[in-house]
């Protein structure tokens, strides 16, 4: 059944319709898929619409941008020839002048300016046209790209260093307009309805019923992203705020018993992290109209075999439920898309006061090609070169403790664990195995023995092997070991007594050992000077080389970075968009699969 819209929702997006159109052609430099980032904003305020009624522009704003950054990288990937945007031609045979001999990208173009313009990423575009188009103020565009206004300093002088010599900014400036005035004819609107009306309907269909209205809100399950996001970067909502932290800088480290001790940035300048290039989005799980995993399978035909899955994650479907959203990647092309899973996930009780999640940061296989998640008496795993969803049976009796956790050993067999038991079998659920209580997948842990932080090495039916003392200000664990070849690595609570009072004071924490040689231990806290610090929210999500890729949420953010255990340093990979479940909180975000080198 269609439900109609508020009126006053049809007059808004009627009057800003345009606005929208405009903005995403000036960042992506195409009309057609223009027009498609205006819908998806407009779909995703219908979400949100009684709450930001009253001034929807600053969220609107915020969507429109990423949704048009996301679709300008997409065409990036896809063709390395910039944006085929065509700029107003001047008059015959007139050179404009100091431009002559400017190197050209090959597309014949008029001007040297526009040239220039779409080489630029599409963050320093959407920057440029945010302040010299728009004429927002450098505080609102660092609120709408999500960055630090020192980064937002450092983008702006990038871009105007990357136009031809004797360009200005009134020069840009003057480019935008033109280009703005080619948007014509824009009339989106009845696309919002049916796209909202289409998605719900999809919904439904695939057995998510949580009513009509529910199913109508549901715009693609992810317009709560870009609403939420501009809660977050336009305007403060009632979440925790986040104050200005004392200065960071790389390499603010001490001495501790047994190795070192790295203090990274608190939440208001993890935006100063220099960006780790792993060919991930900026922002992690946003998304609008998902295909199925199935679907896009099918799409790949004969290339399915390639496909990989590079994130995994679960996304709010109401009442305490989720579902996967996957970023799969063509090992091939290094295509990559979003698919999302018909399947809805419970979530595991709570510990820290956060839910447990049924992924965990050994939820992908070795292989990249399956995805564990872990129900109370089951366990669902996804194949992403066929599409299937199989539940794989664990002994768990009526009256016995719940899964808590699983994952797959590095020879690609499953562990899943209670509180009181754990088991191991195949990829198929044949050849179940008990194993020892405490058990987990991982084969080398970082934990306490005894009360001591402790290197224990497990034999493949889970009895300790060995154990080995190491010496770091480490208190209670939290989430998965992650070991490389090199190093074992995990998030736990921090002792107190064994940080250095210059350091300061710290709740979380990341401690890294190293197996080859032995003897070198390695600490990460980040400055909890700012508020919004949540216990447990340093986690070990993935892995690549010797770098570990952790989650640190504080407050209303979660982000991915990465610590390079041999040159102990940090970098920045990703935002988590807020409709991830878990976002700001202790519980799994995101598992990674990156067992590869890193690129360069």
């Amino acid at each position: 059944m269609r439900t109609e819209p508020d009126p006053e929702l049809v007059a808004y997006a009627s009057a800003r319709q345009h606005w929208l159109v405009e903005i995403a052609y000036l960042v992506c430099g195409d009309r057609r898929l223009a027009d498609d980032a205006a819908v998806t904003a407009l779909v995703a305020l219908t979400r949100r619409w009684r709450r930001e009624r009253a001034d929807p522009d600053p969220h609107l704003r915020a969507a429109v941008y990423h949704d048009a950054m996301t679709i300008a990288r997409r065409r990036l990937r896809e063709s390395p020839a910039a944006p085929e945007v065509v700029a107003p031609a001047g008059p015959a045979g007139v050179e404009a002048p100091g431009l002559a001999g400017h190197a050209g990208s090959g597309i014949d173009r008029s001007s040297s300016i526009a040239e220039a313009f779409d080489l630029l990423s599409p963050r320093r575009r959407a920057l440029l046209v945010l302040l010299l188009h728009e004429d927002r103020s450098p505080a609102d565009a660092a609120r709408v790209l999500g960055v630090s206004d020192s980064t937002l300093r450092r983008e702006r002088s990038a871009a105007l260093a990357a136009l031809p010599p004797v360009v200005g900014e009134a020069d840009v400036a003057d480019l935008l307009d033109e280009r703005a005035a080619q948007v014509q004819d824009v009339d989106v609107v009845e696309r919002v309805w049916a796209t909202r009306e289409e998605v719900g309907s999809s919904r439904r269909r695939r057995g998510i019923a949580l009513g009509t209205a529910a199913a109508v809100l549901l715009v693609g399950a992810a317009g709560v992203a870009w609403a939420a996001r501009g809660e977050r970067q336009a305007e403060p909502g009632p979440t925790p705020p986040v104050t200005v932290s004392r200065p960071w800088t790389q390499g603010a480290d001490f001495r501790v018993d047994g190795g070192t001790l790295l203090v990274g940035p608190g939440p208001t300048n993890v935006g100063d992290l220099p960006q780790l290039a792993l060919s991930m989005p900026d922002s992690l799980g946003v998304a609008w109209n998902v295909p199925t995993l199935g679907d896009v399978v099918r799409a790949a035909g004969a290339d399915a075999p390639r496909l990989h899955v590079v994130a995994a994650m679960l996304r709010t479907v109401g009442d305490g439920s989720s579902e996967p959203l996957l970023l799969v990647r063509d090992s091939a092309t290094l295509f990559e898309q979003y698919a999302v899973v018909d399947v809805v996930l419970t979530g595991l009780g709570s510990d820290l006061g956060s839910p447990v999640s049924p992924i965990g940061a050994r939820s992908i296989d070795p292989t990249g090609t399956h995805v564990l998640f872990v129900q109370p008496g089951d366990l669902v795993v996804l194949d992403a070169a066929t599409g299937r969803t199989r539940r794989l049976a664990v002994p768990v009796g009526p009256g016995d403790p719940p899964l808590v956790g699983g994952g797959f050993t590095d020879s690609g067999r499953i562990v899943a664990w209670s509180h009181s038991a754990a088991w191991s079998l195949g990829l198929d659920g044949h050849d179940v195995r008990a194993m020892p209580a405490g058990a987990t997948a991982d084969a080398v842990r970082l934990l306490l023995e005894d009360g001591e932080p402790s290197v224990t090495t497990a034999e493949p039916a889970g009895r300790i092997a060995s154990t080995r003392r190491v010496r770091m200000p480490m208190s209670y664990p939290w989430g998965d070991s992650v070991a490389t070849p090199a190093w074992v690595a995990t998030g736990a609570f921090v002792d107190p007594k064994g940080i250095p009072k210059p350091a300061g004071s710290f709740v979380n924490g990341l401690f890294a050992a190293s197996l080859v040689p032995e003897g070198t231990q390695r600490s990460l806290v980040m400055d909890d000077w700012d508020s919004g610090v949540v216990k447990g929210g340093l986690r070990v999500c993935g892995w690549t080389d010797d770098t570990i890729l952790f989650q640190y949420s504080a407050a209303s953010h979660t982000w991915v970075l990465a610590w390079d255990l041999n040159r102990n340093r940090l970098s920045r990979v990703s935002i988590v968009d807020p409709s991830m479940t878990g976002v700001g909180s202790a519980s799994q975000v995101v598992a990674l699969w990156f067992q590869h080198p890193l690129p360069g």
